[in-house]
């Protein structure tokens, strides 16, 4: 059975909805992230014009995978990247465990490293201020309590 662009978007949608039951939100960004990949394959493997139509399952190697990843880089976020990995790991899970496919192209492909946020502190007239006790007032009395407690 070929399949083309089209026909992996319908059967993914399904798998999300009926297998996974994923929320609406879910999806939404799933499918916009398959479809713009799909799309890439599309005018990267037949030209400027092609459509989802023209991708077969053929179409979807790792060096292509790869290259979409690449492309995304510096537009996106490394937890943005990391997720439209993540929906090409499930789609092509979807594919093999299907038999449509003999295997992942994206198996050995690693996400991007995630950044960690410093926290952040008080700055010295913040930390003053708190132990001078000019503190805005609460808005109730319980407020009061517990900002009293956190800070002994």
């Amino acid at each position: 059975m070929a399949l083309d662009g089209n026909s992996f978007l319908d059967l993914f949608r399904q798998h999300l909805v009926a297998e996974k039951r994923a929320s609406a939100h879910t999806v939404r960004a799933y499918m916009t992230d398959l479809e713009s990949w799909l799309l890439y394959v599309a005018s990267t493997r037949k030209g400027a014009s092609a459509t989802l139509c023209d991708v077969g399952l053929a179409d979807l190697d790792v060096m292509v995978c790869r290259g979409w990843l690449a492309s995304l880089h510096g537009h996106n976020s490394s937890a943005t990247i990391a997720r439209k990995l993540a929906v090409m790991r499930s789609f092509f899970r979807l594919m093999v465990r299907r038999r449509l496919a003999p295997s992942s192209p994206v198996s050995t492909l690693r996400g991007p490293k995630r950044g960690h946020k410093l926290p952040t502190f008080l700055d010295k007239d913040e930390a003053t201020q708190l132990l001078d006790g000019e503190l805005p007032e609460p808005d109730s009395p319980a407020d009061a309590a517990r900002d009293q407690a956190l800070f002994e």
